[in-house]
């Protein structure tokens, strides 16, 4: 008797968990925040923030307040009168903006810029619990998730991307990876494709730290359409959904010296025929064209040599790595 109450309260757990899974990750989220302002208190007290890009990035923020133009991304307090370009996204900036402004008729302007970067960086922490936890259903059971939460826990170098006062890009960009991970395990093609689309644009317009990564998610397309030619619906929406995702944040998000020339996020130097321009024009030709079939295998074999000896001369001569300035329609 006492065995059977055991079982049948185990299975009314296990549904509940199956059954509400985004209130419980809620609830998670919650409770990760209350540890990481509590773990964070004095930061958060004395306004420390830990690393130079997040003093970059709150001057950013402050110089938008203030009155700089959204496309004018140049710091004029380095190199002055000229300032220095700096190669970041507006996209980042505006839920710190957006939080300072909702905060400063509450608080004030200090109290409402201390709340700001305390809570900015838990907010893609939400998106990366519940991609976490959508990833885990798709592939391995409805009441998986749990575990890893559990596993997140212990991942100390991940969550220090989402601390209070660590206002950087880099937990957008995980959470964004994560949810492309979910988006690919999504049995759904056409939303799956979607999804990932936007993700890796949306990655890429904050920064190219993740490109290994995107890329790999990208020939993880060609290969589902390759083994299974109905995922050809997959693979179009992707193509189509990251071709616009990226051209939107182009034009929503590049500032006035990006628009004329990339910067290389590892080096700072600038690129007029950057590797990601070089491959969405070339990926718009193939859609405009009708010939996404020719992605695999034959236009691989006639794109990737011609990096590859870009990339050499570059590499050799010190410079940046670039793609062709053309790759052309044909």
């Amino acid at each position: 008797m006492a065995q059977g109450k055991d079982e049948e309260f185990e299975r009314r757990v296990l549904d509940f968990v199956a059954r509400h899974w985004k209130w419980i990750t809620l609830a998670v989220w919650l409770v990760f925040c209350a540890w990481f302002i509590a773990n964070k208190w004095s930061d958060i007290r004395f306004f420390n923030l830990p690393d130079t890009d997040d003093n970059m990035r709150i001057m950013q923020v402050r110089g938008l307040l203030h009155g700089q133009g959204w496309f004018d991304l140049r710091d004029y307090r380095m190199n002055p009168p000229f300032g220095a370009n700096i190669h970041w996204s507006r996209l980042v900036d505006l839920p710190i903006a957006g939080l300072i402004l909702a905060l400063r008729p509450l608080l004030g302007g200090p109290a409402a810029e201390r709340w700001a970067v305390a809570i900015a960086p838990m907010l893609p922490y939400l998106l990366l619990l519940f991609s976490l936890a959508l990833a885990s259903r798709r592939l391995i059971d409805a009441r998986a998730y749990p575990l890893a939460f559990l596993a997140l826990f212990f991942a100390g170098s991940t969550n220090g991307m989402f601390m209070p006062e660590r206002i950087d890009h880099h937990g957008w960009q995980l959470a964004l990876l994560a949810l492309s991970i979910a988006s690919i395990a999504d049995p759904k093609r056409v939303r799956g494709g979607l999804v990932l689309g936007i993700s890796s644009g949306l990655s890429l317009a904050i920064g190219l730290e993740m490109i290994i990564y995107l890329a790999l998610a990208g020939a993880a397309m060609v290969l589902f359409w390759v083994d299974d030619v109905e995922e050809r619906e997959r693979l179009r929406a992707y193509a189509l959904s990251m071709t616009g995702t990226v051209a939107l944040a182009f034009l929503l998000f590049a500032s006035y010296d990006n628009r004329s020339a990339t910067l290389c996020r590892r080096c700072g130097c600038p690129t007029r025929c950057s590797a990601g321009r070089s491959f969405m024009r070339w990926l718009g030709c193939r859609l405009r064209t009708g010939s996404i079939g020719s992605l695999w295998p034959l236009q691989p074999a006639r794109f990737l040599p011609a990096f590859m000896r870009s990339h050499g001369r570059t590499a050799s001569s010190g410079s940046r790595a670039c793609l062709p300035r053309s790759t052309g329609c044909g």
